[in-house]
């Protein structure tokens, strides 16, 4: 009887070290907060910011750096979620294997250098409540041409800087501020 209990203890064991590496697994990668009520977490090369309210804003180096910077090499892709007011500075910045992002419906402004040179990121789609692109927000980044959505009041001249593959820039006909010829480019 001893040994029957001795080894259904040891199976069991057995059985629960089996299981812990494959639930821990099943976690973020990593994840933590990047505002007041903003958090984010990386799994698999995804990078998601959820939450409401603002993000918060960084510097572009290891000093100050996002929380994520340390894995800027692994991130594939963004998904900011709605709620999320605005995309702090250098956010994303030197994510340079970034190549989708996806910004909820509830983003109003883009931070400066928000996704400064990140060199995959050919394509990618403005939300319609966007008011606002600060400086070097796009600078160095593999973007080939954007739609500016009607709710945007400002861009700040360097937002697009140095993009090398842009081609052209398309604003909604109801922008009040801004404007496009057939040729691409913006006029405000």
């Amino acid at each position: 009887m001893n040994t029957k209990r001795c080894f259904a203890v040891i199976l069991l064991l057995f059985m629960v070290l089996t299981v812990m590496p494959v639930t821990a697994s099943a976690a973020a990668k990593a994840s933590g907060n990047c505002g007041v009520d903003v958090q984010w977490s990386l799994d698999a090369g995804v990078l998601k910011i959820s939450g409401t309210g603002a993000m918060a804003n960084y510097k572009n180096s290891t000093y100050g750096a996002a929380p994520w910077y340390a894995y800027r090499n692994e991130i594939t892709e963004v998904v900011i979620s709605d709620g999320v007011t605005n995309i702090g500075a250098y956010a994303f910045y030197n994510c340079v294997k970034l190549t989708k992002v996806t910004i909820g419906k509830d983003v109003e402004s883009i931070g400066n250098s928000a996704f400064s040179a990140c060199l995959e990121l050919k394509q990618l789609t403005l939300p319609n409540k966007l008011k606002q692109i600060d400086g070097l927000a796009f600078a160095v980044t593999g973007l080939t041409g954007i739609r500016i959505p009607a709710s945007v009041e400002m861009i700040d001249p360097t937002a697009f800087m140095n993009c090398d593959n842009f081609k052209s820039i398309t604003v909604d006909s109801k922008n009040t501020v801004y404007s496009s010829d057939s040729k691409g480019i913006l006029f405000n």
